[in-house]
């Protein structure tokens, strides 16, 4: 990863540290972190890396989903200055599903959820590819575990209506 990536994995470690200053330290860090270009894609290389603590990873994807609330469409309520580049969250976009096969169903959930928060803006029309990935991807693994992630993950009723008719009408 690159120093960015570094920066803030340390930072997630001093987080689930015990040392409050420390973790004080690294919440600030992190605030700092995530007003420059790439902290999101940052967030996701972490999340999605099998080199990495399970539980580094879930954090990152959470810290994601936050980012994304709070930087991704300006304008929007709850929304923080900067908004994320195009091009972060194409890359963000183009890598995130892949932690939907994840073999932790904590990456899964939280990835799924990362997800939902950037499908609220960006499906269909800047993420056109996106639901025929999923359905595929449940098709091709017949994999309930991914059905319930993204029915669990908090998608909108308009996408997931039931999950058990919807998944299991695909095999």
């Amino acid at each position: 990863m690159m120093e960015q990536g570094q920066r803030v994995l340390q930072c997630l470690q001093h987080i689930q540290g015990a040392n409050p200053e420390a973790i004080k330290a690294a919440e600030a860090q992190l605030t700092v972190e995530s007003q420059q270009p790439g902290y999101g894609v940052v967030l996701c290389q972490i999340a999605l890396s099998t080199q990495v603590a399970a539980h580094l990873r879930q954090l990152a994807a959470v810290l994601l989903k936050q980012y994304v609330r709070q930087h991704w469409v300006e304008g929007e309520r709850g929304f923080q200055p900067p908004e994320t580049n195009e091009q972060d969250k194409q890359q963000i976009r183009q890598a995130l599903p892949a932690g939907l096969a994840d073999a932790d169903s904590k990456i899964r959930t939280a990835v799924g959820m990362a997800i939902a928060a950037i499908a609220n803006w960006d499906w269909p029309q800047a993420w056109p590819g996106l639901m025929d990935y999923l359905v595929n991807s449940i098709k091709d693994r017949k994999d309930a575990n991914l059905c319930e992630c993204v029915a669990d993950a908090g998608w909108p009723a308009s996408i997931v209506v039931d999950r058990r008719t919807s998944c299991n009408s695909l095999w």
